[in-house]
């Protein structure tokens, strides 16, 4: 049991190169030489030290599929494909649910997925022409209007970043005979500016429809 022996595990690139018998009696002395290639480290007893097996280096690995949360080797391939193979929520974890609009890196719960996918409540009144308003969420305007006589109504949508609005986005007309109407839809996004104009038209009728409220 004293002898030293030399080992080499078939299919593996692990190679017992010197290793001393070890019994519950026996003497260890003396320390295996280094020898390139060694997967297992020893101490100055000549057992494996604590330290654990280190790789050489250019050591290979089969590169696993993203997601694996194992003990298996992670190779250069697998850490650079980034959020790709980022961990995975425990199935059943919560989070706090964000503010209608977030547009961030935070966790989306299912609550503010259902909010952003669904259309909120109708703001029929208070609206005039002319007049510009800041939109809070994305939405849409819808306006409409009678024809005042004499020429063709007109009404035009208007939004844009700036608190007076210049860009023109939608225009309707209506005949001036036969009591047609000018209508128009116009979405705006969260946090631009948004107003209605008329020509020819009666006090057109103005309102908002917002989106994840």
């Amino acid at each position: 049991m004293g002898n030293d022996y030399h080992a080499n595990l078939t299919g593996s690139d692990l190679h017992i190169v010197k290793v001393h018998a070890i019994n519950s009696t026996a003497a260890h002395t003396g320390t295996p030489a280094a020898v390139t290639g060694d997967l297992i480290v020893f101490d100055a007893n000549g057992l494996p030290a604590d330290s654990g097996n280190v790789l050489p280096n250019g050591t290979t690995a089969t590169t696993q599929s993203a997601g694996d949360n194992s003990t298996k080797v992670a190779t250069t391939a697998y850490v650079d494909r980034g959020p790709s193979s980022a961990y995975v929520l425990p199935n059943g974890t919560t989070a706090t649910t964000q503010s209608a609009g977030d547009n961030s890196t935070n966790v989306a719960t299912t609550a503010f997925v259902t909010a952003a996918a669904h259309f909120g409540s109708w703001t029929f009144n208070g609206f005039t022409a002319g007049t510009s308003y800041h939109a809070t969420t994305d939405g849409f305007v819808v306006a409409f209007a009678t024809n005042s006589g004499g020429a063709n109504a007109v009404l035009t949508g208007i939004t844009d970043s700036s608190a007076t609005p210049t860009t023109v986005l939608i225009v309707s007309s209506a005949f001036y005979e036969g009591g047609q109407n000018a209508s128009i839809t116009m979405p705006v996004r969260k946090g631009d500016y948004w107003k209605v104009t008329q020509t020819n038209a009666n006090a057109p009728t103005i309102s908002w429809l917002p989106l994840g409220n």
